[in-house]
This record gives C-alpha cells, structure tokens and sequence, in this order.
C-alpha cells in the first residue's frame, strides 16, 4: 500500500469541508448530539481555556467555541489541517481560537495550562498512543475535563479494514484513491472515514480495561466508557465476538495527579495495532471472505494483463460500507454480510466472463 506521511493523510480530505459548509455543521451538530444522549450538559466548555490535541478540520474546536468555551487552541501535525482550521473559524466568526502546527506527542504548553483537553479520534494514529496520553493529560489542570475518543480493539469492522489496507490497496495512491472515492461516494464523512481508516501510517484499538487502567494512573480514577451514541448506531456491549471494544468515549475529570507507579499500565502496542485481542469464528468468517473477494479480484486483473485500480477502490468501499451500515442499523447478521460479498463475488464472476 502505497502510504502517506502522518501530515499529509488527512490534510486533503478534510480540506473538502471547505467546499461543503453544510456538511461540517452536520458533524458539528453531531458532537453536540453525542454529549446530549450521554447527559454531558455543554456549560461545561462554557468561559473555559481549552485545547483541541489533533484537531484535523478543527470541527471539535467549533464545537466547543459555539458552546461557550473562552479560548480554545487547536494544533494538528497537518499545516494543512492548520490552515483548515483557520479558515472554518473565520467562516463562523470566532476571533477567540488559533491553531498551530505541532505534535501531539510534545505539546508546546506548560503543566496544567488547559481547563478541558478535547481529544477525538486522535491518539490511535499516532506512533506511540500512550505518549500522547501522557502529554494531554500534563497539560489538563487537577479538576480538568478531558473528553477522549479512541478506536476500541476486536470486531468485523477492523478485521476487513485490515485486509483492505494490506491488499485492497496495495498499489493505490492515495491521491488516485480520494479522487475515485469522490466519483463513487458523495458523503464527505464517509470519504475521510474510509481514508483514514485505509491510508493512516498507524491504526490502533485498545480494550477498555487496557485504557481505564492507564487513565487511572494519569490522574483519571473514575474513567467509565460513554455508552450511549446518536441515530441508529449503538455501542452494543453484548456482541463482543461479533463487534469487539467498539468505540471507546470518555469524558472524565482529572482529580488527582498522577500515580507515581512505573507505568504498571502503558498502553499496549501488539504488532503496532494496540491491545490484543482474540479473533472470534464471526470475525474469521468476515477476513476469509475478504480474502475470497481479493483474490478474484487478482484473477481479473491476471486476465487483464493489468491493476484495476477503480475496481480495487470500489470493492474496499462496498466491503467497509457494507459493515458499517449493518452496524449502524443494529440488524448486524453475518450470514448477510456473508450473502454481501457472495454478491460482489458473483459480480466479478461476471467480469470475467467478458
């Protein structure tokens, strides 16, 4: 697969909401959403000083400033994310945000300089996940809020992310991927989401446990997992053979500092994909039929005599798309995600009849 730099990966797509305003209000409505549904009353950004560690399109820092909050800093590792950033809150009105090109993993603030650290999405496509933890919370005040999104480990979704990084797009780049994506998919969101998920240099999921465990002895002792989610998807703790850790939300108060322990609890980092976490016979039957699909696909190209670089962008859609609408739509069934790729293997078999 052919890999851009952890800049530059996100800079393009999320440059798109430029062009699309009403679609960045959506997201942005959707974060105000997603506090709502878990009871998190949003007085809570109201007068504070706070930062957003990755911002990307800077939708959580317009988030926290149309709620109130003082001042917030963003800073992105993309110039581009930056400029973005910028550009948005100038579209909004806001003088009271900037944005600065920086690393998360060394945060150009003092100790405790924050009253709520926003961090969406962020940590998981790092090189080191728990370094990033330990600098944001540094940079929280004792009595801070820190809301946190990271990827949780196990399930469907990343098991078929997985083989579509390592041999869906092998091949591809990433500018020709965006552009075709443009062609077949005319949701942004799921534009980024599909280039985030298939081209970031790093992408990590972590249990529960592992993450609870970690916060407690950054100063988080009372670290529970936001379970409630906006529209029709659900965090469904139950079909953890099927959906893994899922998605894993906090938002919790720095109450202490930290726990002066040898990092009894860094986060793990098994082959550079985050918490371990057994394979379930639903997940195997999704990656055999991934490989199915893929391999047709290599008989077609063999026939061709070349790379069908479309049809590899569109079968990695189609594979993640199917997922995450079942997913969505609480009626996941494997056997139908099975008769899904039975369908895009009969289909190929009709390309190779010509």
């Amino acid at each position: 697969m052919t890999i851009p730099t952890d800049a530059d990966v996100y800079g393009e797509a999320f440059a798109l909401y430029r062009e699309k305003i009403e679609e960045y209000d959506v997201f942005t409505n959707f974060l105000r959403e997603r506090l709502r549904v878990n009871d998190i009353d949003q007085e809570v950004f109201k007068g504070k000083v706070c930062l957003d560690a990755g911002c990307g399109s800077g939708r959580g820092s317009i988030f926290m400033l149309s709620a109130g909050a003082k001042k917030v800093t963003g800073i992105d590792l993309s110039p581009k994310n930056v400029e973005t950033s910028r550009a948005m809150a100038r579209v909004k009105n806001f003088d009271n945000a900037e944005f600065l090109v920086g690393n998360v993993h060394e945060l150009p603030f003092a100790d405790e300089e924050f009253d709520l650290v926003w961090c969406n999405g962020v940590l998981h496509h790092t090189n080191d996940t728990d370094k990033g933890l330990v600098e944001i919370s540094r940079v929280l005040k004792t009595d801070g809020y820190m809301w946190l999104y990271l990827y949780g480990s196990g399930g469907i979704e990343w098991a078929a992310v997985d083989q579509i990084r390592e041999y869906f797009m092998q091949g591809v780049s990433y500018d020709v991927c965006l552009h075709f994506l443009r062609i077949i998919e005319s949701h942004l969101g799921s534009i980024s989401e599909f280039l985030d998920n298939w081209y970031t240099p790093h992408l990590k999921r972590y249990t529960h446990s592992d993450v609870q465990k970690r916060l407690a002895e950054l100063g988080f002792p009372i670290a529970e997992r936001l379970t409630k989610d906006v529209g029709d998807r659900k965090i469904d703790l139950t079909k953890t053979s099927v959906l893994g850790d899922q998605n894993l939300r906090y938002f919790t108060q720095k109450n202490q500092h930290p726990i002066p322990v040898l990092n009894a609890h860094t986060l793990p980092d098994v082959d550079s994909k985050g918490s371990d976490y057994p394979r379930s016979k639903e997940v195997d039957t999704v990656v055999h039929k991934c490989q199915a699909v893929y391999q047709r696909l290599l008989d077609y190209e063999k026939k061709k005599s070349r790379k069908e670089v479309f049809l590899r962008v569109s079968l990695a859609r189609t594979i993640n798309k199917v997922i995450l609408d079942a997913i969505d739509d609480d009626s996941l069934d494997v056997a139908a995600l099975d008769e899904s790729t039975n369908t895009l293997l009969a289909s190929l078999d009709g390309l190779q009849k010509e």
